[in-house]
């Protein structure tokens, strides 16, 4: 009887262990599930965050050709989006973001998708177009920092801009200090859009409300210019070409470290420290029409030159030397500024040349400032 006794107890406790083995075997397994659960979860969220960033969205239309917006967005992927600033009449300047409206969470999506309808006034018609935007680009962009003089550390773009020309152009560039990249350009229709969107006065006839804006706009030379030979609606077309061409600065002594800030014909802005990496030299750019740099005469004296060129003249070199020879990486168009030093007074002169070919610019309006420490790239900025 004690025999049996004994097996029995044994029994029960071995069986009792065998329970208290596999409830504290499924609670590990269901902790360690819990865990990466948590895990995936977190991964995830992160995913999230890293996609999204701080930015606002603006307006840009060519100076002398207004434009309106009548309505746009810009679409996230996973639905939703945000409106492009709409209903004024626009003409700040190709690339120069106008208004920016504070709305929706501090991080956002970026857009995937521009769903735009604007009216052009120089042409009386309205557009419309929807366009796929690179996405990854933008992406990868946003992803990057880069150094701002005007900051003075590394910053990041802010701002994506959509911008709207005679001919139904359409362009959309990143934005931020010391910087503006363009990353897509296409081509809107014409379509009818009812008048009223611009104008809900009936006693006004389109015809006089639109030469209003036109007189406010632009300038007696533009419209002198429309008027007998029409719109040029392809000019923003031909700002699109890129060219292999690197600024080739020429002074007496060392020249400057910087150029603070060099505008170009598609609305893109940047700031190149001088000379230039292998790798930004090497980089296709669109023609400039202005840009500025300090630097130290022989005397000691810090100054900055300013360079306002003709944009019809410079675009023209250009397609006159790429016709000749096409520009490589290698072999690259150099916009050459050779200042020198003459008992009458400093000489300026600016010529595009790509190997033995040499095109002299001849439209230079150019200002020149006194400036401060101009060797040190971080003293010096103006707006």
């Amino acid at each position: 009887m004690k025999v049996k006794q004994i097996i029995a107890h044994n029994s029960k406790v071995e069986k009792t262990l065998s329970q208290k083995k596999s409830k504290k075997s499924s609670a590990k397994r269901f902790s360690l599930s819990k865990f990466f659960l948590s895990l995936l979860t977190l991964t995830g969220c992160g995913d999230n965050n890293m996609n999204k960033f701080d930015w606002l969205a603006s307006e840009s239309a060519p100076q002398n050709y207004p434009m309106q917006i009548i309505s746009g967005d810009f679409v996230y992927k996973e639905g939703g989006g945000l409106y492009v600033p709409n209903g004024k009449k626009i003409s700040s300047g190709w690339g120069k973001s106008i208004s920016v409206h504070v709305v929706g969470a501090d991080l956002k999506p970026l857009p995937t998708q521009l769903k735009i309808t604007f009216f052009s006034y120089t042409e009386n018609v309205f557009y419309q177009g929807s366009f796929e935007l690179p996405y990854e680009r933008i992406l990868s962009l946003f992803q990057q920092s880069y150094y701002s003089t005007r900051a003075r550390k590394q910053t990041r773009y802010h701002v994506i801009v959509a911008g709207v020309s005679p001919g139904g152009g359409v362009a959309v560039w990143l934005q931020g200090l010391d910087k503006t990249t363009q990353i897509f350009y296409g081509k809107a229709e014409i379509v009818d859009v009812d008048w009223t969107r611009i104008n809900r006065n009936p006693k006004i006839l389109r015809e006089d409300y639109i030469s209003g804006v036109l007189n406010r706009r632009s300038t007696p030379k533009i419209l002198s210019s429309i008027k007998n030979n029409g719109v040029p609606l392809y000019l923003w077309d031909s700002y699109q070409t890129r060219y292999h061409w690197k600024p080739n600065l020429v002074t007496v002594n060392r020249p400057p470290k910087n150029i603070y800030e060099i505008l170009y014909v598609n609305g893109e802005q940047e700031q190149l420290f001088y000379p230039l990496a292998p790798e930004i030299a090497q980089k296709t750019r669109a023609a400039p029409y202005y840009f500025y740099y300090s630097w130290n005469t022989p005397e000691g004296a810090a100054i900055t030159h300013h360079f306002y060129l003709d944009t019809v003249e410079i675009i023209s070199a250009f397609e006159k030397l790429e016709a000749i020879k096409k520009a490589t990486a290698e072999s690259p168009i150099l916009l050459t500024v050779k200042v020198t030093e003459h008992p009458e007074g400093r000489k300026i002169t600016l010529a595009v040349q790509h190997e033995d070919t040499a095109i002299t610019i001849n439209k230079i309006k150019f200002k020149t400032y006194t400036a401060l420490h101009a060797d040190n790239p971080d003293s010096y900025y103006q707006d």
